[in-house]
């Protein structure tokens, strides 16, 4: 038998780097872009958000996680902002407004470079490489929705349509298949929002009780083979969190671990040196 090391961590977003290096502060004007220092990034570049005081402030850290030292800090005045980055997706940090709107770091140069989306966007996600710009709104059976896509790589955008639901940014590659989580509203707000799981490569769904069929699973997060399901539980009257680890959709293959009590819900999950570290929220 397998022994599997567990390590719960537990971590504030709105994390406070305590580096010094340069910085540069700028009130974010609708109608004139802010421009920053430029600086040289590489592979060993990380960036972090700041949100504790947003929207008053937001700040972006640049950190070389090589040499330990913070390159800059972005600072933006009187505007909240949400950070993805990933560079094995691209190397400069993608920012979206609480307004709703996107914007690309240029670090050479130090300009944001403005994304036109035709709607406005909730929150971003990286999928099968690409930048996903998921929109404000709810997700309906039945009722088609777009979804603003890039990709870096080639510099090219298009807009992908799913046939029903709201993607909610979380996927999974599982044996050359993408699936993604696909979230529902129900028009009568007396009833439970459900959730599907949609294998993108293939174009179908998967069967809704996919897992334990006593509970009714509102989310599914993932990060690698691992799956966050979220569920309420009436008799304690609170939310839970299962942490299943998944090898295959089709057939299914997957054990359940342990249920995240309190409220907890799982943001991202990593293994190193036999250890398996989970960030909650």
């Amino acid at each position: 038998m397998i022994k599997i090391n567990i390590k719960i961590i537990f971590l504030w977003f709105g994390l406070l780097v305590l580096l010094t290096s340069g910085s540069c502060s700028n009130e974010v004007d609708p109608n004139k872009l802010p421009t920053f220092d430029p600086i040289t990034v590489d592979e060993n570049t990380i960036f972090l958000s700041n949100i504790k005081d947003a929207p008053k402030v937001s700040k972006i850290y640049a950190i070389d996680t090589k040499n330990s030292i913070k390159l800059y800090t972005y600072d933006f005045k009187g505007r909240g902002i949400s950070l993805i980055y990933d560079s094995s997706f691209d190397m400069k940090p993608y920012l979206q407004f609480f307004s709703g709107e996107v914007l690309k770091i240029e670090t050479k140069t130090g300009k944001l470079h403005q994304i036109d989306i035709k709607y406005s966007v909730n929150y971003l996600s990286i999928t099968n490489n690409k930048l996903w710009a998921i929109p404000e709104g709810r997700g309906f059976e039945n009722t088609s929705k777009d979804y603003f896509t890039y990709d870096a790589k080639n510099d090219k955008s298009e807009y992908i349509t799913l046939q029903e639901g709201m993607y909610n940014g979380s996927s999974i590659l599982i044996k050359n298949n993408t699936y993604l989580s696909i979230f529902y509203d129900d028009k009568d707000i007396l009833k439970e929002s459900t959730t599907k799981i949609f294998n993108f490569t293939t174009n179908k769904f998967l069967s809704e009780k996919l897992f334990d069929s006593n509970k009714n699973y509102e989310s599914y997060l993932f990060s690698g083979n691992y799956i966050g399901a979220t569920y309420y539980d009436y008799k304690n009257e609170k939310y839970l969190t299962d942490i299943l680890i998944i090898n295959s959709f089709e057939p299914l293959d997957y054990r359940f671990l342990f249920t995240l009590k309190d409220g907890f819900g799982m943001r991202d999950v990593f293994e190193k040196d036999n250890f398996i570290y989970f960030i909650l929220n």
